[in-house]
């Protein structure tokens, strides 16, 4: 070890005695600011895709988080519909209740990043209606908005139908008008009045569930059961 340490001194500084060699921390500099960054941002779509994934990381999961949806928006009856993942599909889900419904005015900013009914700039999260239920969902990421959000990152098809219990116009619209946004690997390809009315009540139907997370997807293909008994 001893003559190690000898010979590394003497490869650093030459023979003993030898004053150690001046390092030029200016041009060291210089090159540093030159070289490439070693970190860098992901893609904006990847970034999202990595969110949703926290949110939404299975199929059990996802259905867990519109069932929130439904009862905060006062549902009685919330009925569902769920596919496990066979092959690449990545499952599907529908999710229909009979709840106040999204305004017309409010489907501009349905499922985008950042956005939610859940609270508000002069409301605490969580306050009125879910109270700490909702706070704690706020805290952990989901609640009303962000789970939708979440779902348009991960997967292939969105579509959100709803239609409010809300009386006259907004915006110069009916309120109570059935009202549709879908997103195909998300991007919007329709936010308008929907061309299948329904009752009050907001449907949700995700096909595709994991499209944006191969290889979960793969995991989920090969152990269905345990995505919907998760």
């Amino acid at each position: 070890c001893a003559e190690d340490l000898a010979q590394g001194s003497k490869l650093a500084f030459g023979s003993p005695g030898a004053l150690a060699p001046r390092m030029d921390f200016k041009n060291l500099g210089a090159k540093s600011s030159a070289q490439t960054p070693s970190i860098c941002r992901l893609p904006t779509q990847a970034a999202e895709a990595v969110r949703g994934a926290v949110v939404v990381p299975s199929l059990a999961r996802a259905v867990e988080e519109l069932v929130l949806n439904a009862l905060d928006a006062g549902a009685s009856r919330v009925d569902i519909l769920a596919e496990a993942p066979s092959g690449l599909g990545g499952g599907s889900i529908e999710v229909r209740d009979n709840g106040r419904g999204i305004s017309p005015a409010d489907f501009a900013a349905l499922a985008e990043c950042g956005a939610t009914s859940g609270s508000t700039p002069t409301s605490p999260a969580g306050a009125g209606e879910g109270g700490a239920a909702s706070e704690e969902r706020l805290a952990s990421g989901s609640g009303r908005g962000r789970s939708l959000a979440a779902l348009r990152a991960v997967a292939g098809r969105l579509v959100v139908s709803s239609k409010s219990r809300a009386q006259g116009e907004v915006g110069g619209r009916s309120a109570r008008q059935t009202w549709s946004k879908e997103f195909e690997r998300g991007e919007v390809v329709h936010c308008g009045p929907s061309p299948c009315p329904r009752g009050p009540g907001t449907s949700v139907v995700v096909e595709g569930l994991l499209a944006a997370l191969p290889v979960r997807r793969r995991a989920a293909a090969g152990d269905p059961g345990g995505e919907l008994a998760a």
